[in-house]
C-alpha cells in the first residue's frame, strides 16, 4: 500500500527532526573527543558505534514512518539536516566546548594550585620532623 501524500510529507520532516538529533548525538561525541582525544582503536570503535545506533534508530523511523520501506527523500532529508547543523552550530560547539574547558582548567589549577602546595609543603615538614625524630630515637 502506497503512502498518502500527506504520509510522505510528515515522514520528510520527521526525518529533518532525526537527522537534527542524529547531530546532536554527534556533536556530543565530537565535543568529547575535543576534551580527551582518544587513542586510534577507540576513535574506530565509537564511529562505528555511532553508525550503528544511527543505522538502528533509522531502521525504527523508517518501520514507524514509511511502513519499513527505506525511502530516498528521508535519507535526503536526514543527511541535508545533519550537513546544515554541523558545519554551523557543530563547529561553534566544537570551538565554544575547548574554550570553555581551557576557561574551566585554568580556574581549577588558579583554587587547587596553592591548596597542593600548601600540602607540598606540610607533608614535606613533617617528613623532615618524622627523620629527626627516628635519629633520634635510634641513638
Amino acid at each position: 500500500m502506497e503512502l498518502t501524500l500527506y504520509e510522505q510529507v510528515n515522514s520528510f520532516w520527521w526525518s529533518f527532526v532525526l537527522g537534527a538529533l542524529l547531530t546532536a548525538v554527534y556533536i556530543v561525541v565530537m565535543v568529547v573527543r575535543e576534551l580527551s582525544p582518544p587513542s586510534k582503536s577507540l576513535l574506530v570503535t565509537g564511529d562505528i558505534l555511532f553508525m550503528v545506533f544511527a543505522a538502528f534508530v533509522n531502521f525504527l523511523f523508517a518501520a514507524a514512518l514509511t511502513n519499513g520501506i527505506v525511502r530516498f527523500y528521508t535519507i535526503f532529508a536526514e543527511c541535508i539536516s545533519f550537513v546544515l547543523i554541523y558545519f554551523t552550530i557543530g563547529r561553534v560547539l566544537k570551538r565554544s566546548a575547548a574554550v570553555v574547558f581551557g576557561i574551566l582548567c585554568r580556574i581549577y589549577h588558579f583554587i587547587s594550585d596553592p591548596i597542593c602546595n600548601l600540602i607540598r609543603k606540610v607533608t614535606c615538614s613533617l617528613k623532615k620532623k618524622c627523620k629527626i625524630i627516628l635519629k633520634k630515637t635510634k641513638k
